[in-house]
């Protein structure tokens, strides 16, 4: 049970990403269907492919030398993991709040409380991704500032401390 790579952060947030999007498809498959909400369908379904596909490989552990074998090793997954995030956090906060204001586009009696649920559902998904995202890059400055070395004795801190 050591070795299980889901009880680790930042990977820990991947397969709860992948159930999350589940959910939010559901809730917007409930929802009347209304002009414009192909944005928000497009971002979900994104979110959902890429999610899976990242839980996918981190269970088989070949996320490494998948991503080698396309980069040549010139693009480190932390890094790669953190741009995706990051992209994925902002476009899931712009369709929360998109999902919110189609609410009062939905005509009549038609069924709207699945664009609230996707709404609320697309804040816990931003959340998901913005954590390991800001995760990855304090792991990612702490790494340079050890492999950085100033000659300057005082760099890291004040002069007073020395």
């Amino acid at each position: 049970m050591a070795d299980n790579v889901f009880l680790q952060l930042p990977h820990i947030f991947k397969p709860l990403q992948s159930l999350n999007a589940v959910i939010i498809v559901i809730c917007l498959g409930s929802a009347a269907a209304t002009a414009g909400n192909g944005v928000v369908w497009f971002v979900v379904v994104s979110s959902l492919i890429i999610s899976v596909f990242a839980t996918v490989l981190f269970a088989l552990k070949i996320h490494d030398s998948v991503l080698q074998s396309l980069t040549a090793g010139s693009l480190p997954w932390e890094l790669l993991e953190m741009i995706y995030s990051f992209v994925m956090a902002v476009l899931c906060g712009l369709s929360m709040w998109l999902s919110f204001g189609y609410v009062g586009h939905v005509q009549g009696d038609d069924p709207y409380g699945g664009y609230v649920a996707a709404g609320l559902f697309l804040i816990l998904q931003s959340v998901l991704y913005m954590v390991p995202t800001i995760l990855i890059y304090n792991k990612m400055q702490v790494n340079r500032r050890s492999e950085y070395s100033d000659p300057n004795p005082y760099a890291e801190g004040g002069y007073q401390t020395a």
